[in-house]
């Protein structure tokens, strides 16, 4: 494949795909993934101009960013970032972490569009700082924004290089064409321009990066009446639970689904297949005396799309 820009060196492929684990100071939590980082395999794109396709590089791009659809009022609490690697040549470098509305403009396959604008929230992330040894088995960068950040439209997190002096940093993708088309994914070049990675004008890259939104359900205006990604997934009734515990989920399409709950190291200790459902209302029955006490977190997948909630387990 020939780029317009530049071409990529692929290196090997990260291993582990496990739903990360983290707790937050306000539950329930939910973690927006994007689609293809549930199914498409972990990739770390090198560029042949130096650096990283999905970090600074020798092109010069300012920032890379990952855009989430949403049409329901949210609290974006914080941000998941997996980076594979890193380079401390000052070591004094920030990268800043930026949660962004969807107001800009940006150049798309099918020609100008909306991307990244106006920033709404960042945490300056000192380089030195920055986790490699992370993964999604492991858990990944935790980013918390200062405060909670109100929007209920499209929005985008990413990272802003200006800051980073001569360090650099690659942030993990899934592998090109995993993202079946969807231009959800940009980069900010030398000249302050975004661009969709899928834009021939770009890398022409169908991926998604692994940066996730963490958002809390408890906020203003937030409640389980709002579909994410077509799914509608309800607190765990009752929580604290010591017993028989419903977990309630709704579709708006068909489609197939399964549970799983993991223990805060991030190991797997439940899983149910669903299967093939219907759209509309479901639940799930959890004997919890078979769990040990403590937080769990439990994770309902409808095909591609995934919610995450946090539950309680007594004794």
């Amino acid at each position: 494949m020939v780029f317009a820009v530049a071409s990529i060196a692929q290196r090997t492929a990260i291993p582990g795909k496990k739903l990360n684990s983290v707790e937050f100071t306000k539950t329930p939590t939910d973690t927006l993934v994007p689609a293809s980082c549930l199914t498409g395999s972990p990739t770390l794109y090198s560029s042949t101009g130096g650096g990283y396709v999905c970090g600074p590089n020798g092109y010069g791009d300012l920032a890379k960013a990952q855009a989430f659809i949403n049409g329901s009022s949210i609290n974006v609490e914080g941000a998941l970032v997996w980076i594979g690697a890193k380079e401390l040549v000052g070591g004094t470098g920030t990268v800043a972490v930026n949660c962004y509305d969807m107001t800009g403009s940006a150049t798309l396959v099918a020609g100008a569009g909306s991307g990244p604008g106006t920033v709404l929230g960042t945490v300056a992330l000192p380089m030195a700082d920055v986790d490699t040894g992370l993964s999604m088995v492991d858990g990944l960068n935790i980013i918390t924004f200062p405060s909670p950040i109100n929007i209920a439209a499209d929005f985008a997190i990413g990272l802003d290089f200006t800051n980073i002096g001569s360090d650099t940093l690659g942030i993990v993708s899934t592998t090109d064409l995993d993202a079946g088309g969807s231009e959800l994914t940009f980069d900010k070049w030398s000249d302050g321009t975004w661009y969709s990675f899928l834009s021939g004008d770009n890398w022409g890259l169908d991926f998604d990066m692994f940066i996730f939104a963490v958002i809390d359900a408890n906020g203003a205006n937030v409640n389980d009446s709002y579909f994410f990604d077509g799914i509608k997934l309800s607190q765990n009734q009752p929580n604290p639970s010591n017993g028989i515990t419903m977990i309630q989920y709704e579709l708006q399409n068909a489609g197939n689904v399964s549970l799983e709950i993991y223990d805060m190291t991030g190991r797997m200790v439940v899983s149910v297949d669903e299967g093939k459902q219907n759209a509309g209302s479901h639940n799930i029955l959890i004997d919890s005396e078979k769990l040990n006490e403590g937080a769990y977190y439990y994770s309902l997948k409808a095909d591609n799309h995934r919610l995450t909630k946090k539950m309680v387990i007594t004794k």
